[in-house]
């Protein structure tokens, strides 16, 4: 009599659509781990640094409650596994969405539109990460002053939902949020109807570089970090609570040149 074996998956990644990204750490100089499945308990089969440009083919909810991402080197084709805290998406992909995944995402917007009324039309315009498994997710609508800030597992579980009503500058006001020179750029972060933009001059050159330009915002503790990008170049600036900004210029096969505001 022969014996029937069946083999249980207990998870599966499920593939998504193609985005671009970049390693990220808090620490410039460090070395991200990837791995050969999608928990730190396995085998670290290379390291990539902050900046290195991926494509994500697969993701997928890992046991200690991150999404782990495979990804593909754009530079050498070297594939693996990198958890959600090491990757920051560039704004090919929909604006403002962070590491959150596209499944927590959804639910967010689906809560968003029971709470508003489907003739909302918002906007998710801020991510806030910490070490825990749940995201924040912030979306505003563009024209009536209503904001919700939606906590979130990866899996899609609201844990909660909290309608604002906003008092919002007047549609010709800005309020700075950031602003400082290093020794080749001026740089200025602001917002204006809930949303965020960068302008950046470049005093060697003599003219603006970035101007107006719509900008991803997450938040990572005590870090805020805005992205945009501008022709093959991304401009990330980091502000934390404590400390000087920096202003980081990523272009595709240079390494990223960093400016500390003195």
């Amino acid at each position: 009599m022969g014996v029937l074996v069946v083999t249980v998956s207990l998870g599966s990644s499920l593939p998504v659509q193609a985005r671009s990204a970049m390693l990220f750490a808090p620490d410039p100089s460090s070395r991200i781990n990837v791995r050969s499945g999608p928990s730190i308990e396995d085998e670290v089969i290379s390291t990539g640094l902050m900046g290195d440009r991926v494509e994500t083919l697969r993701e997928i909810e890992g046991k200690d409650g991150y999404v782990w991402y495979y990804v593909r080197f754009n530079s050498s084709g070297l594939e693996g596994w990198v958890r959600e805290d090491r990757l920051t998406f560039s704004l090919t992909a929909p604006p403002r969405q962070g590491t959150v995944s596209s499944i927590a995402l959804a639910a967010c917007q689906q809560e968003a539109e029971r709470v508003f009324g489907p003739s909302v039309v918002l906007d998710v315009v801020e991510v806030r990460l910490d070490r825990s498994a749940i995201r924040t997710v912030i979306l505003r609508s563009r024209s009536r002053g209503l904001s919700g800030l939606c906590r979130v597992f990866s899996d899609g579980t609201i844990v909660a939902f909290e309608q604002q009503r906003e008092n919002r500058l007047p549609a010709n006001q800005t309020q700075t949020l950031a602003t400082f020179q290093t020794a080749r750029y001026s740089v200025r972060i602001w917002q204006t109807a809930g949303l965020h933009y960068m302008n950046l001059y470049d005093k060697k050159v003599g003219r603006m570089v970035v101007n107006n330009a719509r900008v991803s915002t997450v938040v990572i503790g005590e870090i805020t970090t805005y992205q945009t990008t501008a022709g093959n170049r991304t401009y990330t600036i980091r502000v934390k609570q404590s400390g000087q900004p920096t202003l980081e210029v990523g272009q595709t096969g240079q390494p990223i040149v960093q400016e500390v505001a003195p």
